[in-house]
């Protein structure tokens, strides 16, 4: 575990929307799909794992609270400072 988190501690200044990648989907359905479909403006959210935050930004527009987590703290200081990019104040990373 502890190599894991000196891992995600040194990329915690990585701009991850500048990467280039190749998404394969395995499947017919996409999972921040369904759960926009389940989720409404009084709906609270746990994110275990964010790293950087970017998917719980980018994916869960309208809701009352998201509280998301992760084991790096430096993924969580990188996941603040992209918070202080936007306006959102539903949006707590611990």
């Amino acid at each position: 575990m502890k190599n894991e988190l000196g891992f995600y501690d040194g990329i915690k200044n990585w701009d991850f929307s500048m990467i280039k990648y190749i998404e394969e989907n395995l499947t017919d359905w996409d999972l921040y799909s369904i759960l926009n479909d389940c989720t409404a403006p009084n709906s609270k959210i746990l994110d275990l794992g964010t790293g950087g935050g970017e998917k719980v930004l980018r994916n869960f527009p309208i809701v009352k609270e998201i509280i998301a987590t992760d084991f790096s703290k430096e993924m969580i200081n990188t996941a603040n400072k992209n918070l202080a990019k936007t306006e959102r104040k539903d949006i707590t990373f611990k």
